[in-house]
């Protein structure tokens, strides 16, 4: 699985998250991957939400714990989409 593009949402809450990567799903072509990282528990269901509605499939998702992405950042969601039709 090949990443080429990622978005930080760290520290953002709802709806930022969520249009941060539709904003890197419109900047890859059909078939590549977007790469989020976010702290906001709502993006969870807001993403899985996104792929049934659309024609994205997520192909990762994971809860990082005692990260290194921010000190003050306990739990990062990461999520890797790929973009649909």
């Amino acid at each position: 699985m090949y990443i080429k593009h990622g978005v930080n949402a760290l520290g953002l809450t709802c709806p930022e998250p969520l249009l941060k990567a539709r904003v890197g799903l419109h900047a890859v072509a059909i078939g590549e991957c977007v790469e989020i990282l976010t702290s906001d528990v709502s993006s969870v269901k807001d993403f899985h939400r996104l792929v049934e509605l659309t024609g994205h499939q997520m192909m990762l998702f994971e809860e990082l714990n005692n990260n290194d992405f921010n000190q003050e950042i306990e739990l990062v969601y990461r999520f890797v989409l790929q973009k649909g039709h």
